[in-house]
């Protein structure tokens, strides 16, 4: 599921100048072939920023009205906008780290704990870069669950955490959803660990048809 979020002409000044948190606009073509190249970025971002960093895209071809009231001329542009503010302008193709180093003065570092998509973990579990954790309940974890995972599940004394041996080690938490995750992320995360959120859980795991253990 993407956390990018299309935006018209008609819900532009629902959707953008009067959101609460920062805006990320990513004005694109579909003949556009940077565009395109800068798609998984734009979507990295939205993931791993999610609820500080609102991340729209909107197609100046299908809007000229906003194309024209933001004077887009070459795409790809992304602009960052608060409260109807411009606060950042970038044209054309840009890397990660230049990108990054635009957003932090206005969204933060934020969290330690990093979203991961489903590629990203796929490649990072299959390479040994990252150790699954799965944070339901045991029955659960024994049914079916990510390749290499280790149970964590909830108690109710003692430490959730003791199954994490190794600070070294970056571990991926993950429940079926991936609600309430992000909490436990985070006590790891200040803990030591390094730690990082399924953000889609298993049931978008197993939607997008990624390798699970069971029995």
């Amino acid at each position: 599921m993407s956390h990018v979020l299309p935006v018209t002409d008609a819900t532009l000044e629902a959707e953008v100048l009067q959101s609460e948190i920062p805006v990320l606009v990513d004005f694109f073509a579909d003949w556009c072939g940077p565009c395109k190249a800068l798609a998984p970025l734009i979507e990295e971002i939205a993931t791993t920023y999610r609820g500080r960093l609102k991340v729209v895209k909107i197609d100046v071809d299908q809007n000229p009205g906003a194309a024209q009231a933001f004077r887009i001329q070459s795409m790809p542009t992304l602009m960052l906008i608060h409260e109807q503010r411009l606060l950042e302008r970038i044209v054309g193709l840009v890397d990660r780290k230049t990108l990054l180093e635009k957003l932090a003065p206005h969204v933060g570092s934020g969290s330690s704990v990093e979203r991961w998509d489903i590629q990203r973990a796929k490649l990072a579990i299959e390479s040994g870069l990252a150790v699954p954790v799965d944070l339901r309940e045991a029955v659960d974890y024994q049914r079916a669950r990510l390749p290499g995972a280790i149970s964590a599940p909830p108690v109710d004394d003692g430490d959730r955490l003791a199954p994490l041996e190794d600070k070294g080690r970056r571990y991926l938490f993950y429940a079926r959803t991936d609600e309430g995750v992000d909490e436990v992320a985070e006590t790891a995360a200040q803990a030591g660990y390094r730690a990082a959120v399924l953000a889609e859980g298993l049931i978008g795991w197993e939607l997008a048809s990624a390798p699970v253990e069971k029995g």
